[in-house]
């Protein structure tokens, strides 16, 4: 089990829905940190914690669809969930396309919030245990003897252990 507990990080200007998802969210067990500004976000979130990200499509200075751009170029690999009242069919395909894991429209059950959420942060922390698991493994590879590293590479290829001896 890992040492880390997700982070629901909210990004929506309308300070009003903002803190009513911030509530539910943390009421449904989440940690959520929030932002008014997509820029401030950009500059004080730590991307390498898992969890993932909410995002409204309009926004003043930076759209959510701009964030999600510059996030992709920051190569974040965190779930993102798109929620706006003025979704349109096009905007969402486009979301899609460019990694998006859910787009929601505001007026959306909260149950379906909660649902995408989930399915977000799971696939979030597998993602997170998978790449400590492989560092873990690369630091005790390193720390072989040269020898010890050509009898794992002679195993890894299936030599029997008298080749390999």
């Amino acid at each position: 089990m890992s040492e880390i507990s997700p982070l629901v990080r909210l990004v929506d200007d309308d300070d009003a829905f903002r803190e009513s998802q911030k509530l539910f969210l943390s009421m449904c067990g989440y940690e959520v940190r929030d932002w008014a500004d997509p820029v401030r976000f950009l500059e004080e979130d730590d991307m390498n914690r898992p969890g993932c990200i909410i995002l409204d499509v309009r926004m003043p200075d930076m759209t959510g669809m701009e964030l999600q751009v510059k996030l992709n170029q920051k190569d974040c690999r965190l779930p993102i969930i798109f929620l706006s009242g003025h979704g349109e069919l096009d905007m969402a395909v486009h979301a899609l396309k460019r990694g998006a894991s859910d787009f929601l429209q505001k007026s959306a059950k909260p149950e379906r919030l909660l649902a995408a959420v989930k399915k977000a942060v799971t696939a979030s922390m597998e993602e997170y245990e998978s790449g400590n698991e492989i560092e873990t493994l690369r630091k005790i590879y390193d720390s072989l003897t040269p020898r010890e590293k050509e009898v794992v590479l002679g195993v890894a290829k299936g030599e029997l252990n008298k080749v390999i001896g």
